[in-house]
């Protein structure tokens, strides 16, 4: 099964695919709680709960970054470009 699985895996191209290179393979975290798992997972695909998304989904008016008035607030601006919550160090720290 984990066979078919892998080569199912490989023939889909689908967005954010690349991070995981093995799909039969527990990756980092994978012991965590389920609400810790999932909240990583959508970090690393990008599809957190920010205003960018729930704007697209309709459930806030702006996609205004609330912290800092950037024009949109997404994972990525939460962790690199926010002044107040960017991540200054590695993923080593």
């Amino acid at each position: 099964i984990e066979h078919e699985w892998s080569n199912r895996w490989e023939q889909k191209h689908m967005k954010n695919s690349e991070i995981i290179g093995n799909p039969v393979e527990r990756i980092n975290g994978f012991e965590l709680p389920r609400k810790q798992w999932c909240l990583l997972n959508r970090i690393r695909t990008n599809h957190g709960r920010t205003n960018k998304a729930m704007h697209s989904w309709g459930y806030t008016n702006s996609s205004q970054c609330t912290l800092c008035d950037a024009m949109e607030q997404s994972v990525e601006h939460i962790f690199k470009e926010c002044p107040i919550t960017a991540f200054e160090g590695t993923l080593q720290d």
